[in-house]
């Protein structure tokens, strides 16, 4: 085994960013803007994969919170794998990055939302959705929730109009409240 400071030479992070690519465990990694994270995961990456030759990129997840630091991650990964093929001596070695290289275009390297959206889109039959489904982006959630909130006040208004439910609501909120929108905005938040 490596010593903590071969560990921080090798792989060039500091003594609390050495606990992180410890590849003995699963980790959970938060820290402040501008911290490393990104660096500590792409050597965490770069670890599994150069200490432990039964593991290949299909084996890592690696979830990031945003595209830009996945876009960052795998481009560092890439830079160090392909430095790893120049200065390989080993041809087994150098075969072992190749392929790593070849495998990097379909790592699991991405936000929490993407890598949840790939595994229901792999699974959306057992899931009974429509494998063509789309994830609505904020502006569209508003506009439906709108829609869908207006539509189903006005149908129980006109349905029980004095009676039951919509009574209560009148009664409760007044009516511009419940008409006005502001009910269709409570409901929404």
């Amino acid at each position: 085994d490596k010593s903590i400071q071969e560990l921080m030479e090798e792989y060039g992070v500091n003594e609390e960013q050495c606990e992180a690519i410890d590849i003995s465990r699963n980790i959970a990694l938060h820290a402040g803007a501008g911290s490393g994270k990104t660096r500590v995961l792409t050597r965490r990456f770069i670890r599994l994969l150069k200490e432990d030759k039964s593991c290949s990129v299909d084996n890592i997840v690696a979830i990031t919170f945003t595209e830009k630091a996945a876009l960052e991650m795998k481009e560092r990964i890439r830079a160090i794998v392909e430095e790893s093929i120049r200065s390989s001596t080993i041809p087994e070695d150098t075969a072992r990055w190749k392929q790593v290289k070849d495998d990097l275009s379909s790592a699991s390297i991405s936000t929490l939302h993407s890598f949840c959206d790939s595994i229901i889109r792999e699974n959306y039959y057992l899931l009974g959705i429509d494998p063509d489904y789309n994830i609505i982006e904020d502006v569209d959630r508003k506009v439906i929730l709108n829609r869908l909130s207006d539509e189903t006040i006005n149908s129980l208004l006109e349905k029980n109009e004095g009676t039951g439910y919509s009574q209560k609501l009148l009664e409760l909120y007044g009516t511009s409240f419940v008409t006005g929108g502001k009910l269709a905005s409570a409901i929404q938040n």
